[in-house]
């Protein structure tokens, strides 16, 4: 029997996209872009952007639960990818950074949140493409944890994203909120699930089932560490960074 899913229909109207560049780091630019949100509300983005050679791939990035888009395991890796050529749109999530507010729902659970960030994330989708610059560019995700929750239904129902990694999350059981649920329409797209072996949020009954869900281009990469706590770090974000290389595009090597 086929489960319950939400359909997540991009939201229309204007994406009243404003870009300002705020300046240059060590072999990257950076500009802040805003656009209208699923709701009508503006939405923050930051963009990684190569300045020594040719950009050939983008990736979206979306943070954790209590993170933002300038959370240093989102920005940390965006700099480091941006000057190896691959650029990077990180967006703060509905509740979270700019867009903080008193009361957070629980991601896991509540479909109003769900829905309205895979609605948020298509239309930094539309606005990328919007932007010449980028029209020719492959696109890929990148989650981490509450990112892993709202990507995969995000990447199942946006065919431009062609690869995602989805890095220390799994399933909930959650039903129609569940990714589980939403992982076998990405069937034919590959996927890197990048997990700790000890992590508390996530465990290895809760990776596994969310493996199983994808389909034969999924990989797993398991590594020594929790769920905030990663052993050797850097080499996890290599491991990412060959994969978006190896789906979305040639690139040298990052270090």
């Amino acid at each position: 029997m086929t489960p319950r899913r939400l359909s997540f229909p991009e939201p229309e109207g204007p994406l009243d996209v404003r870009v300002q560049t705020v300046g240059k780091g060590l072999g990257f630019s950076l500009e802040a872009w805003t656009l209208r949100g699923a709701l009508g509300d503006t939405v923050p983005v930051d963009v990684y952007l190569p300045v020594d050679q040719p950009t050939w791939g983008m990736v979206v990035t979306m943070h954790g639960v209590g993170g933002h888009r300038k959370s240093p395991y989102v920005s940390g890796a965006a700099k480091r990818w941006s000057r190896d050529g691959l650029a990077i749109a990180s967006m703060d999530a509905p509740y979270h950074g700019d867009r903080y507010l008193d009361q957070t729902p629980d991601p896991p659970r509540d479909e109003p949140f769900l829905t309205r960030t895979v609605g948020d994330l298509r239309r930094l989708c539309s606005a990328l493409g919007s932007d010449p610059r980028f029209t020719t560019l492959s696109l890929g995700y990148l989650g981490f944890s509450m990112g892993v929750l709202v990507g995969v239904p995000f990447m199942a129902v946006d065919h431009r994203v062609r690869a995602g990694v989805f890095a220390v999350g799994g399933a909930t059981g959650t039903g129609v909120t569940d990714p589980a649920t939403y992982a076998p329409l990405i069937r034919r797209r590959p996927v890197l699930l990048a997990n700790a072996d000890r992590d508390e949020s996530f465990d290895r009954a809760s990776v596994a089932a969310l493996y199983e869900s994808f389909g034969p281009s999924r990989e797993l990469l398991l590594f020594p560490g929790n769920h905030d706590t990663w052993e050797n770090p850097g080499r996890r974000y290599r491991s990412m960074f060959g994969f978006f290389r190896s789906h979305l595009g040639p690139g040298p090597s990052s270090t």
